[in-house]
Protein backbone atom coordinates (compact mmCIF):
# COMPACT_ATOMS: atom_id res chain seq x y z
CA UNK A 1 0.00 0.00 0.00
CA UNK A 2 1.31 3.41 -0.95
CA UNK A 3 2.34 5.74 1.89
CA UNK A 4 0.05 8.77 1.60
CA UNK A 5 2.40 10.93 3.63
CA UNK A 6 5.06 10.72 0.93
CA UNK A 7 4.54 13.79 -1.23
CA UNK A 8 7.01 12.51 -3.82
CA UNK A 9 5.07 9.29 -4.44
CA UNK A 10 4.09 8.77 -8.09
CA UNK A 11 0.56 9.63 -9.12
CA UNK A 12 -1.79 6.68 -9.33
CA UNK A 13 -3.73 6.14 -12.55
CA UNK A 14 -5.43 3.67 -14.85
CA UNK A 15 -3.50 1.49 -17.31
CA UNK A 16 -4.48 -0.10 -20.61
CA UNK A 17 -5.83 -3.27 -18.95
CA UNK A 18 -8.20 -1.17 -16.83
CA UNK A 19 -9.63 0.59 -19.84
CA UNK A 20 -9.99 -2.76 -21.57
CA UNK A 21 -12.11 -4.11 -18.70
CA UNK A 22 -14.23 -0.95 -18.74
CA UNK A 23 -14.67 -1.16 -22.52
CA UNK A 24 -15.67 -4.81 -22.21
CA UNK A 25 -18.45 -3.85 -19.77
CA UNK A 26 -19.73 -1.19 -22.16
CA UNK A 27 -19.56 -3.64 -25.07
CA UNK A 28 -21.60 -6.29 -23.25
CA UNK A 29 -24.18 -3.67 -22.21
CA UNK A 30 -24.44 -2.48 -25.81
CA UNK A 31 -24.78 -6.04 -27.14
CA UNK A 32 -27.62 -6.77 -24.71
CA UNK A 33 -29.41 -3.59 -25.79
CA UNK A 34 -28.94 -4.29 -29.49
CA UNK A 35 -30.07 -7.89 -29.09
CA UNK A 36 -33.30 -6.83 -27.41
CA UNK A 37 -33.84 -4.05 -29.94
CA UNK A 38 -33.31 -6.26 -33.00
CA UNK A 39 -35.03 -9.37 -31.71
CA UNK A 40 -38.27 -9.97 -33.55
CA UNK A 41 -41.08 -10.22 -31.06
CA UNK A 42 -44.75 -10.36 -31.77
CA UNK A 43 -45.61 -8.58 -28.55
CA UNK A 44 -43.86 -5.24 -29.12
CA UNK A 45 -46.58 -3.90 -31.38
CA UNK A 46 -47.37 -0.69 -29.53
CA UNK A 47 -45.85 1.99 -27.34
CA UNK A 48 -47.04 0.39 -24.11
CA UNK A 49 -45.20 -2.84 -24.88
CA UNK A 50 -42.12 -0.81 -25.82
CA UNK A 51 -42.01 0.97 -22.46
CA UNK A 52 -43.22 -1.78 -20.10
CA UNK A 53 -42.00 -4.99 -21.76
CA UNK A 54 -45.63 -6.04 -22.26
CA UNK A 55 -46.04 -6.11 -18.44
CA UNK A 56 -44.95 -9.76 -18.56
CA UNK A 57 -41.32 -9.61 -17.43
CA UNK A 58 -40.26 -12.12 -14.72
CA UNK A 59 -40.06 -10.79 -11.17
CA UNK A 60 -36.35 -11.54 -10.60
CA UNK A 61 -34.87 -9.47 -13.45
CA UNK A 62 -37.32 -6.65 -12.78
CA UNK A 63 -36.36 -6.66 -9.11
CA UNK A 64 -32.64 -6.64 -9.93
CA UNK A 65 -33.27 -3.84 -12.42
CA UNK A 66 -34.96 -1.75 -9.74
CA UNK A 67 -32.06 -2.43 -7.36
CA UNK A 68 -29.52 -1.41 -10.00
CA UNK A 69 -31.54 1.72 -10.78
CA UNK A 70 -31.38 2.90 -7.18
CA UNK A 71 -27.66 2.05 -6.89
CA UNK A 72 -26.04 4.78 -8.95
CA UNK A 73 -22.47 6.06 -9.04
CA UNK A 74 -23.54 8.33 -6.18
CA UNK A 75 -23.68 5.27 -3.93
CA UNK A 76 -20.61 3.62 -5.45
CA UNK A 77 -18.49 6.69 -4.64
CA UNK A 78 -20.41 8.24 -1.76
CA UNK A 79 -21.35 5.35 0.52
CA UNK A 80 -17.76 4.06 1.06
CA UNK A 81 -16.65 7.63 1.84
CA UNK A 82 -19.56 8.04 4.26
CA UNK A 83 -18.68 4.77 6.03
CA UNK A 84 -14.99 5.76 6.11
CA UNK A 85 -15.79 9.07 7.79
CA UNK A 86 -18.76 8.15 10.02
CA UNK A 87 -19.03 4.35 10.18
CA UNK A 88 -21.80 1.84 9.63
CA UNK A 89 -24.56 4.09 11.00
CA UNK A 90 -25.37 4.98 7.39
CA UNK A 91 -27.03 1.56 7.10
CA UNK A 92 -29.89 2.80 9.27
CA UNK A 93 -31.20 4.14 5.97
CA UNK A 94 -31.93 0.55 4.98
CA UNK A 95 -34.65 0.32 7.62
CA UNK A 96 -36.50 3.23 6.06
CA UNK A 97 -36.02 1.73 2.60
CA UNK A 98 -37.63 -1.50 3.79
CA UNK A 99 -40.80 0.29 4.92
CA UNK A 100 -40.77 2.32 1.72
CA UNK A 101 -40.59 -0.83 -0.40
CA UNK A 102 -43.49 -2.47 1.43
CA UNK A 103 -45.69 0.61 1.13
CA UNK A 104 -44.88 1.00 -2.57
CA UNK A 105 -45.45 -2.70 -3.32
CA UNK A 106 -48.75 -3.05 -1.48
CA UNK A 107 -50.27 0.43 -1.81
CA UNK A 108 -49.10 2.27 -4.92
CA UNK A 109 -48.15 -0.33 -7.54
CA UNK A 110 -51.37 -2.42 -7.31
CA UNK A 111 -53.38 0.74 -7.99
CA UNK A 112 -51.19 1.72 -10.94
CA UNK A 113 -51.45 -1.78 -12.39
CA UNK A 114 -55.23 -2.00 -12.02
CA UNK A 115 -55.67 1.37 -13.69
CA UNK A 116 -53.47 0.20 -16.60
CA UNK A 117 -51.56 3.48 -16.61
CA UNK A 118 -47.93 3.90 -17.54
CA UNK A 119 -45.87 5.32 -14.70
CA UNK A 120 -42.19 5.43 -13.88
CA UNK A 121 -42.67 2.63 -11.32
CA UNK A 122 -43.56 -0.16 -13.76
CA UNK A 123 -40.39 -1.87 -14.93
CA UNK A 124 -39.17 -0.62 -18.30
CA UNK A 125 -37.97 -1.74 -21.69
CA UNK A 126 -36.64 -5.28 -21.88
CA UNK A 127 -33.25 -3.95 -22.99
CA UNK A 128 -33.11 -1.68 -19.93
CA UNK A 129 -34.01 -4.49 -17.54
CA UNK A 130 -31.53 -7.04 -18.87
CA UNK A 131 -28.66 -4.54 -19.07
CA UNK A 132 -29.45 -3.56 -15.47
CA UNK A 133 -29.18 -7.22 -14.45
CA UNK A 134 -25.73 -7.43 -16.02
CA UNK A 135 -24.63 -4.14 -14.49
CA UNK A 136 -25.65 -5.07 -10.95
CA UNK A 137 -23.50 -8.21 -11.30
CA UNK A 138 -20.59 -5.96 -12.33
CA UNK A 139 -21.20 -3.69 -9.33
CA UNK A 140 -21.17 -6.61 -6.91
CA UNK A 141 -18.03 -8.02 -8.51
CA UNK A 142 -16.28 -4.66 -8.08
CA UNK A 143 -17.19 -4.34 -4.41
CA UNK A 144 -16.22 -7.94 -3.67
CA UNK A 145 -12.80 -7.49 -5.31
CA UNK A 146 -12.15 -4.30 -3.31
CA UNK A 147 -13.29 -5.91 -0.07
CA UNK A 148 -11.10 -8.99 -0.51
CA UNK A 149 -7.92 -7.17 -1.54
CA UNK A 150 -8.36 -4.39 1.01
CA UNK A 151 -9.00 -6.89 3.81
CA UNK A 152 -5.86 -8.85 2.88
CA UNK A 153 -3.73 -5.70 2.94
CA UNK A 154 -5.22 -4.60 6.27
CA UNK A 155 -4.29 -7.90 7.91
CA UNK A 156 -7.47 -9.96 7.68
CA UNK A 157 -11.14 -9.58 8.67
CA UNK A 158 -10.42 -9.65 12.41
CA UNK A 159 -7.89 -6.85 12.07
CA UNK A 160 -10.32 -4.78 9.98
CA UNK A 161 -13.06 -5.15 12.60
CA UNK A 162 -10.60 -4.37 15.41
CA UNK A 163 -9.36 -1.15 13.80
CA UNK A 164 -12.87 -0.09 12.76
CA UNK A 165 -14.27 -0.78 16.21
CA UNK A 166 -11.44 1.14 17.90
CA UNK A 167 -12.17 4.01 15.54
CA UNK A 168 -15.92 3.93 16.41
CA UNK A 169 -16.90 2.89 12.89
CA UNK A 170 -18.89 -0.20 13.96
CA UNK A 171 -21.70 1.87 15.38
CA UNK A 172 -25.11 0.24 14.86
CA UNK A 173 -27.24 -2.34 16.64
CA UNK A 174 -26.45 -5.58 14.82
CA UNK A 175 -29.61 -7.40 16.02
CA UNK A 176 -31.81 -4.76 14.45
CA UNK A 177 -30.35 -5.30 11.01
CA UNK A 178 -30.10 -9.08 10.72
CA UNK A 179 -33.14 -9.14 8.41
CA UNK A 180 -32.10 -6.03 6.49
CA UNK A 181 -28.73 -7.08 5.10
CA UNK A 182 -30.20 -9.15 2.30
CA UNK A 183 -32.35 -6.22 1.16
CA UNK A 184 -29.45 -3.81 1.35
CA UNK A 185 -26.69 -6.01 -0.10
CA UNK A 186 -25.29 -3.42 -2.47
CA UNK A 187 -25.31 -0.56 0.01
CA UNK A 188 -23.84 -2.84 2.66
CA UNK A 189 -21.07 -3.89 0.27
CA UNK A 190 -20.23 -0.26 -0.41
CA UNK A 191 -20.24 0.63 3.29
CA UNK A 192 -18.06 -2.40 4.09
CA UNK A 193 -15.51 -1.20 1.56
CA UNK A 194 -15.52 2.11 3.43
CA UNK A 195 -14.77 0.31 6.71
CA UNK A 196 -11.91 -1.61 5.08
CA UNK A 197 -10.65 1.70 3.73
CA UNK A 198 -10.66 3.16 7.24
CA UNK A 199 -8.63 0.17 8.48
CA UNK A 200 -6.06 0.81 5.76
CA UNK A 201 -5.84 4.60 6.12
CA UNK A 202 -6.58 5.13 9.82
CA UNK A 203 -3.06 6.47 10.33
CA UNK A 204 -2.53 8.05 6.91
CA UNK A 205 -5.70 9.81 5.74
CA UNK A 206 -5.31 10.59 1.99
CA UNK A 207 -7.48 13.72 2.27
CA UNK A 208 -5.45 15.19 5.12
CA UNK A 209 -2.22 14.22 3.38
CA UNK A 210 -3.26 16.12 0.26
CA UNK A 211 -3.34 13.05 -1.99
CA UNK A 212 -7.01 13.74 -2.81
CA UNK A 213 -8.98 16.98 -2.78
CA UNK A 214 -12.51 15.77 -1.87
CA UNK A 215 -14.13 12.98 0.13
CA UNK A 216 -15.73 11.57 -3.03
CA UNK A 217 -12.23 10.66 -4.22
CA UNK A 218 -11.56 8.24 -1.36
CA UNK A 219 -12.89 5.21 -3.22
CA UNK A 220 -11.07 5.77 -6.54
CA UNK A 221 -7.85 6.45 -4.63
CA UNK A 222 -8.25 3.24 -2.62
CA UNK A 223 -8.80 1.20 -5.76
CA UNK A 224 -5.77 2.62 -7.56
CA UNK A 225 -3.67 2.14 -4.43
CA UNK A 226 -4.48 -1.44 -3.46
CA UNK A 227 -4.62 -2.73 -7.04
CA UNK A 228 -1.50 -0.91 -8.24
CA UNK A 229 0.18 -4.24 -9.02
CA UNK A 230 -2.97 -5.88 -10.44
CA UNK A 231 -3.80 -4.31 -13.82
CA UNK A 232 -7.44 -4.73 -14.78
CA UNK A 233 -8.92 -4.58 -11.29
CA UNK A 234 -9.09 -0.76 -11.25
CA UNK A 235 -10.92 -1.14 -14.54
CA UNK A 236 -13.41 -3.41 -12.79
CA UNK A 237 -14.10 -0.63 -10.29
CA UNK A 238 -14.48 1.84 -13.15
CA UNK A 239 -16.99 -0.55 -14.71
CA UNK A 240 -18.67 -0.89 -11.30
CA UNK A 241 -19.12 2.87 -10.96
CA UNK A 242 -20.32 3.35 -14.51
CA UNK A 243 -22.66 0.37 -14.21
CA UNK A 244 -24.36 2.22 -11.38
CA UNK A 245 -24.64 5.31 -13.55
CA UNK A 246 -25.83 3.45 -16.65
CA UNK A 247 -28.45 1.42 -14.78
CA UNK A 248 -29.92 4.51 -13.13
CA UNK A 249 -29.75 6.65 -16.26
CA UNK A 250 -31.24 4.03 -18.57
CA UNK A 251 -34.22 3.41 -16.30
CA UNK A 252 -34.78 7.13 -15.70
CA UNK A 253 -34.54 7.98 -19.38
CA UNK A 254 -37.02 5.24 -20.27
CA UNK A 255 -39.37 6.39 -17.49
CA UNK A 256 -39.32 10.05 -18.48
CA UNK A 257 -39.85 9.21 -22.14
CA UNK A 258 -42.77 6.92 -21.22
CA UNK A 259 -44.52 9.53 -19.09
CA UNK A 260 -43.96 12.28 -21.68
CA UNK A 261 -45.46 10.11 -24.40
CA UNK A 262 -48.41 8.78 -22.39
CA UNK A 263 -49.41 11.94 -20.54
CA UNK A 264 -48.45 14.76 -22.89
CA UNK A 265 -48.13 13.60 -26.50
CA UNK A 266 -50.28 10.50 -26.99
CA UNK A 267 -53.63 12.22 -26.22
CA UNK A 268 -52.93 14.60 -29.12
CA UNK A 269 -51.64 11.94 -31.53
CA UNK A 270 -54.68 9.68 -31.70
CA UNK A 271 -54.46 9.16 -35.46
CA UNK A 272 -50.76 8.34 -35.58
CA UNK A 273 -49.63 4.75 -36.19
CA UNK A 274 -47.97 2.74 -33.44
CA UNK A 275 -44.79 2.47 -35.48
CA UNK A 276 -44.42 6.24 -35.62
CA UNK A 277 -45.28 6.57 -31.95
CA UNK A 278 -42.45 4.17 -31.13
CA UNK A 279 -40.05 6.23 -33.27
CA UNK A 280 -41.09 9.38 -31.39
CA UNK A 281 -40.58 7.51 -28.10
CA UNK A 282 -37.04 6.60 -29.13
CA UNK A 283 -36.39 10.24 -30.05
CA UNK A 284 -37.63 11.27 -26.60
CA UNK A 285 -35.23 8.78 -25.01
CA UNK A 286 -32.37 10.31 -27.01
CA UNK A 287 -33.39 13.83 -25.99
CA UNK A 288 -33.55 12.93 -22.30
CA UNK A 289 -30.22 11.10 -22.60
CA UNK A 290 -28.54 14.25 -23.90
CA UNK A 291 -30.18 16.15 -21.05
CA UNK A 292 -28.79 13.70 -18.48
CA UNK A 293 -25.28 14.07 -19.87
CA UNK A 294 -25.59 17.86 -19.74
CA UNK A 295 -26.81 17.85 -16.13
CA UNK A 296 -24.01 15.43 -15.15
CA UNK A 297 -21.43 17.76 -16.66
CA UNK A 298 -22.89 20.75 -14.81
CA UNK A 299 -23.04 18.77 -11.55
CA UNK A 300 -19.26 18.40 -11.61
CA UNK A 301 -19.09 22.13 -10.92
CA UNK A 302 -21.01 21.84 -7.64
CA UNK A 303 -19.11 22.06 -4.37
CA UNK A 304 -21.18 19.30 -2.67
CA UNK A 305 -20.38 15.68 -1.97
CA UNK A 306 -22.27 13.46 -4.40
CA UNK A 307 -24.13 11.58 -1.68
CA UNK A 308 -25.22 14.65 0.28
CA UNK A 309 -26.21 16.48 -2.90
CA UNK A 310 -28.38 13.65 -4.15
CA UNK A 311 -30.14 13.27 -0.80
CA UNK A 312 -30.87 17.01 -0.63
CA UNK A 313 -32.50 16.94 -4.06
CA UNK A 314 -34.50 13.78 -3.27
CA UNK A 315 -35.66 15.23 0.03
CA UNK A 316 -36.88 18.45 -1.58
CA UNK A 317 -38.72 16.66 -4.40
CA UNK A 318 -39.99 13.39 -2.92
CA UNK A 319 -42.01 14.74 0.04
CA UNK A 320 -44.40 16.96 -1.95
CA UNK A 321 -44.76 14.29 -4.64
CA UNK A 322 -45.68 11.65 -2.08
CA UNK A 323 -48.33 14.01 -0.74
CA UNK A 324 -49.69 14.58 -4.26
CA UNK A 325 -49.97 10.84 -4.92
CA UNK A 326 -51.71 10.14 -1.60
CA UNK A 327 -54.08 13.07 -2.19
CA UNK A 328 -55.10 11.67 -5.56
CA UNK A 329 -55.53 8.12 -4.27
CA UNK A 330 -57.72 8.87 -1.25
CA UNK A 331 -59.53 12.07 -2.21
CA UNK A 332 -61.34 11.56 -5.51
CA UNK A 333 -62.46 15.20 -5.67
CA UNK A 334 -58.90 16.17 -6.52
CA UNK A 335 -58.79 13.92 -9.62
CA UNK A 336 -60.15 16.45 -12.12
CA UNK A 337 -58.78 17.23 -15.61
CA UNK A 338 -57.12 20.38 -14.32
CA UNK A 339 -54.95 18.20 -12.15
CA UNK A 340 -53.49 16.24 -15.06
CA UNK A 341 -50.43 18.48 -15.20
CA UNK A 342 -49.68 17.85 -11.54
CA UNK A 343 -50.16 14.12 -12.05
CA UNK A 344 -47.69 14.19 -14.94
CA UNK A 345 -45.13 15.99 -12.82
CA UNK A 346 -45.55 13.42 -10.08
CA UNK A 347 -45.10 10.49 -12.46
CA UNK A 348 -42.14 12.17 -14.12
CA UNK A 349 -40.22 12.71 -10.91
CA UNK A 350 -41.15 9.49 -9.08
Amino acid sequence: MQNTSDSTAPRLGFVAADYAVFAFMLLISMIIGLFQALKKTARQRNVDDFFTGGRKMPAVPVGLSLCASFMSAVQVLGVPSEAYLYGFKFLYMCLGQTFNTLITAYLFLPLFYRLGITSTNQGGMKAVIWTDVFQIIVMLAGFIAIFIQGTILAGGPARVLEIANNGSRINFDEALFVNQMGLCLIVSSAATCGIVMFALYSNCDPLKAGQISAADQYMPYLVLDIFEDYPGFPGLFLACAFSGTLSTASTSINAMAAVTMEDLLKPHLTNMSQKRLILISKALSLMYGVGCITVAALSSLLDWGVLQGSFVVMGVVSGPLLGAFILGMFFSATNVPKGNINTHKGNLKM
